[in-house]
């Protein structure tokens, strides 16, 4: 049995990453689009060229679907190593197809990983790509299970 929280800290909390990303020029939140997922950077991408329409794109991109998914390396970027003082990594990025590889390694080097990029990378080696999977493991990934 599960006992009651006594308290509850908001990991997640995109009124502080507005604020911060608020101050970005366009270009600037143009370039963010690499750090969202391959299927959500689009509508970042092609938005009207004023600052908020793009900053609007990019927020709703990270709220559409699980936002340490969406918007982890954001959260990440700007917000995690000041608040908490820990980078934060879902570990299923290239299993579930979010980011190349090569995207994930240039977003890894680019923070903050305390030289913990090659163990991070051989992990996700190691995991692989889901569509890899063989027989029911395949089909349990396919059906989302």
């Amino acid at each position: 049995m599960l006992r009651e929280a006594r308290s509850v800290e908001v990991v997640f909390n995109l009124t502080d990453l507005r604020a911060v990303l608020a101050g970005l020029d366009v270009p600037t939140l143009r370039s963010l689009a690499a750090h969202l997922p391959l299927d959500l950077r689009a509508p970042v991408l092609s938005a009207a060229p004023e600052r908020e329409t793009v900053l609007t794109r990019l927020l709703e991109a990270v709220l559409a679907r699980s936002q340490i998914h969406s918007g982890g390396f954001l959260f990440r970027r700007f917000l995690f190593r000041r608040f908490l003082g820990s980078p934060l990594i879902k570990r299923d990025l290239l299993f579930r197809q979010q980011y190349h590889l090569y995207e994930l390694e240039a977003l890894l080097r680019a923070g903050d990983t305390e030289g913990r990029e090659t163990e991070i990378l051989a992990e996700y080696g190691a995991k692989g790509i889901g569509y890899q999977l063989q027989g029911r493991a395949r089909l349990r990934f396919l059906l989302e299970l």
